[in-house]
């Protein structure tokens, strides 16, 4: 699966500078700020970090921040993006299922986008558990199957062999049942044929009707699960 990875990754960011990738970095970042809350000072782990994006965020809000990624290219690429802003952030090469950091050992650990890669995303739960100081919090961000964006994503790499070919998806359902999840809520609604010139309207609107109808966002491309954990957390899990 890391082969992969390092195949696309000098294109990678590039599709954030375009407006419906801004559109959707947008809307789970907004996610990730308001559920996870973190503040300066915190220790964060991002596990299938990519090229970075998060990372160097939380590092310019004061955190202390660790990435691990099984793609040398990314990481090579989120090293590069850090040194030129400026940030200690450390970056690891490894596997979600054997996160090679001792136990409790960040307040903050959370994975975007990536648990549909893990061989196991079971045991990277656990994993992620066990680095967790008992209060930290974790957070894990998914593809939606039952989006347009699952849909499309699926039928157009398994012909083409791409990036998502191998990928798992998960339906809010499933996607409940892999964490003690206290909350999951959804986004990411607009496809992605969205004229351009919509979509600052067309995600106003999307904010207001989620705000008001939240379960509707089990329909869109992108679902967001957090819990905090907990002494009884860890005997559950570990």
């Amino acid at each position: 699966m890391s082969e992969i990875f390092n195949g696309v990754a000098k294109r990678y960011d590039k599709w954030f500078t375009t407006p419906i990738g801004r559109y959707v970095d947008g809307v789970e970042w907004e996610m990730f700020k308001e559920k996870m809350k973190p503040r300066g000072g915190e220790k964060a782990l991002d596990v299938g970090c990519g090229t970075g994006i998060y990372l160097l965020r939380l590092a310019a809000m004061g955190l202390t921040c660790t990435g691990i990624d099984p793609s040398d290219k990314m990481l090579e690429i989120a090293r590069e993006k850090a040194r030129i802003a400026g940030f200690q952030v450390k970056f690891v090469k490894g596997v979600a299922e054997s996160l090679p950091f001792p136990d409790n050992s960040f307040d903050l650990t959370f994975s975007i986008t990536a648990m549909e890669f893990f061989s196991d995303p079971g045991g990277a739960v656990k994993e992620m558990i066990r680095v967790t100081k008992e209060g930290g919090r974790v957070g894990i961000g998914v593809l939606n199957i039952f989006s347009t964006w699952g849909v499309r994503r699926k039928l157009r790499d398994s012909i083409k062999k791409g990036l998502f070919k191998e990928a798992h998806l998960f339906s809010p359902g499933e996607f409940k049942r892999i964490a003690p999840f206290e909350e999951v809520i959804g986004g990411v609604l607009l496809p992605r044929s969205t004229p351009p010139q919509m979509i600052p309207h067309l995600s106003r609107m999307e904010r207001k009707l989620l705000k008001a109808f939240p379960r509707l966002g089990y329909l869109g491309a992108y679902l967001f699960g957090h819990f905090t954990v907990s002494e009884a957390v860890k005997r559950a899990y570990l």
